[in-house]
């Protein structure tokens, strides 16, 4: 199988933008079984929004989610944390050890060449 290409959505309360940043999506599709891979590169003309960080999924999950999520805060520190769903077709991820979600404060203040790698595997 070959990877599928998707451009997921990024919004928000106030949506963020991507401006000179970049956001890529890729997907594999097996039976019922989905993988995919959200790449987000913050870039100086990036914008973050207001409120909680949700991005939309390739396919529509039916349940059955695992996955992994890495941010980067170049220079300063990596965090790990895992993904929950926030309806059938987006996903949005809590700070570990928290109630809180990503955003633009959360795990810590976004800049310029921070990232944002989700993984994830569920069931259409």
């Amino acid at each position: 199988e070959n990877a599928q290409v998707y451009v997921p959505a990024w919004t928000a309360s106030v949506n963020p933008a991507i401006g000179n940043g970049t956001i890529t999506g890729h997907y594999l599709q097996f039976g019922r079984l989905v993988w995919f891979r959200i790449a987000l590169t913050m870039g100086t003309t990036t914008t973050y929004g207001t409120g909680s960080w949700v991005f939309t999924l390739p396919v529509a999950a039916s349940g059955g989610f695992t996955g992994n999520v890495y941010a980067l805060d170049a220079g300063t520190a990596n965090y790990i944390s895992g993904l929950i769903t926030a309806s059938t077709t987006t996903i949005s991820i809590p700070v570990s050890g928290g109630s809180n979600l990503y955003s633009s404060a959360n795990p810590f203040t976004w800049a310029t060449t921070d990232q944002l790698i989700i993984t994830g595997i569920y069931l259409i």
